[in-house]
């Protein structure tokens, strides 16, 4: 069975959030989700993030990914796939990040305030260069359509020609007739 989301469709997601975000498009106000993904080790992180939240009792203290853990650890992840994070990462780094946000992104889909379809093109270049693809496409095959009739054409044309000469005989024929009766 195949993956429902190919490693381009995730691209797309995550840079159509990413652009509807920078817009005021999209914007993320919980970021609870994804510190339970972080604290419950679901995710394998990227970049140390230190834990900041704190939970203590009489006798012992936990420290946990609170949700400012979280959104710094988003906030990184955005700045690499955008391509905005000063050390340079590599392409391994990379694709596990855009993956991770595209995960994110779906876990905070109900709290997600997004005005963007994360899984259309969101780029006009990009819907411009798929509608040039399908005009090329139909052009190649009004092209083949066309050769195939001009190949019948001249295959059939002398065929065709001579019933026209016949036709036109057979109507000078019947007009003969015609006018030989009045």
């Amino acid at each position: 069975m195949t993956r429902l989301y190919s490693d381009k469709d995730k691209a797309t997601a995550v840079r159509n959030f990413i652009y509807a975000r920078s817009n005021g498009q999209a914007e993320i106000s919980d970021f609870s989700e994804i510190a339970d993904y972080m604290e419950k080790g679901w995710v394998t992180l990227l970049h140390p993030i230190s834990k900041s939240g704190k939970y203590e009792t009489y006798t012992t203290t936990e420290w946990y990914y609170n949700q400012k853990d979280a959104e710094t650890y988003f906030e990184w992840l955005i700045s690499v796939v955008a391509g905005t994070e000063d050390k340079t990462v590599s392409e391994e780094v990379f694709k596990k990040a855009v993956n991770q946000l595209f995960m994110f992104l779906f876990g905070i889909s109900g709290t997600l305030a997004s005005k963007v379809e994360l899984l259309t093109p969101y780029s006009l270049d990009e819907q411009l260069i798929e509608f040039d693809k399908k005009v090329d496409r139909m052009n190649e095959q009004i092209v083949e359509a066309l050769e195939r009739i001009m190949a019948w054409q001249q295959k059939y044309q002398p065929y065709l020609d001579r019933l026209a000469k016949e036709q036109e005989s057979i109507e000078n024929a019947l007009d003969r007739k015609a006018k030989d009766k009045e």
